[in-house]
Formats: structure tokens, C-alpha cells, sequence
């Protein structure tokens, strides 16, 4: 079975959306902040997020028709007065809501390890981009 990865971004893209309402707008990853390039987008600057496929491994259950698909989720956060903290609650709600996606939402989803807590910021300027990388789902390939 091929997987899509379509279906897999348009399900993650489609909660996160769901969850946070109109709090944060989607910014396709060819418009998302490149931290080596020095590239920010002004599509970032008014609380945005991007998704992007980080990696594809073996999966943590030795099945060779399994795979870990690992997503990596950036948000930017309004750095004024210290507001993005209220914010930053939001995204881990939204991250955490993955965990509720089933196997009827992309058939080659088997499971997912979802960790919230962990993500890294970076101060760009009145924004803070907040990166969410310990995101994986057990796929079938």
C-alpha cells in the first residue's frame, strides 16, 4: 500500500486548524521561517503555523512494513509583553489533539507518539517561533 502523504498533512493541518480556530493561520512550508537562510516571511508575522514531514524511519515496533513518520509543527507567537505564554498553551493543546486522530482519519496510520511538552523557541524580533518536532506516527507502508 503507498502511503499519501497528502492525506497524512491534510488530517495533522485540518486538527490543528480545528483546535486553535481562527487563533493561527496555515503558512505552506515554502513560506515558513528559514532560521539558516535568515528568511521570515511576513505571512509568519501575525500568528501563523507550518507543518512539514521532518523524517521517515524504521518503526519502534521492528515491523518492516511499518514506518515512524516524524512531523515537525512551527508556530509563531506574539513576542510583545510577554503574550505569547497564553499562546504557547494553544499550541500545546493543538499538538496534543493529534494524538486523537484514528486509523479511519488515513489508512496507513498505526498509532502515534505525540510529546507536547517538548519544543524549542527561538526569539525572532516582537515573535517568538515556537517548533514542535517530537510528533510521530506509526504508519503502514
Amino acid at each position: 500500500m503507498a502511503i499519501n502523504y497528502v492525506t497524512i498533512h491534510s488530517k495533522v493541518k485540518a486538527k490543528i486548524e480545528a483546535v486553535t480556530g481562527a487563533d493561527f493561520r496555515y503558512v505552506p512550508v515554502d513560506k515558513a521561517v528559514n532560521l539558516e537562510l535568515g528568511e521570515y516571511p511576513a505571512g509568519l508575522r501575525n500568528k501563523g503555523f507550518t507543518l512539514r514531514i521532518a523524517s521517515q524511519g524504521e518503526s519502534k515496533f521492528e515491523d518492516a512494513n511499518r514506518f515512524r513518520l516524524q512531523l515537525e509543527i512551527q508556530f509563531t507567537l506574539n513576542g510583545k509583553s510577554d503574550t505569547y505564554l497564553s499562546q504557547l498553551s494553544n499550541c500545546i493543546i493543538a499538538v496534543a489533539s493529534l494524538s486523537t486522530l484514528r486509523a479511519s482519519d488515513f489508512s496507513t496510520y498505526r498509532g502515534s507518539d505525540i510529546y507536547e511538552h517538548i519544543f524549542e523557541t527561538f526569539p525572532l524580533g516582537e515573535k517568538i517561533l515556537v517548533t514542535f518536532n517530537e510528533i510521530y506516527f506509526e504508519i503502514q507502508g
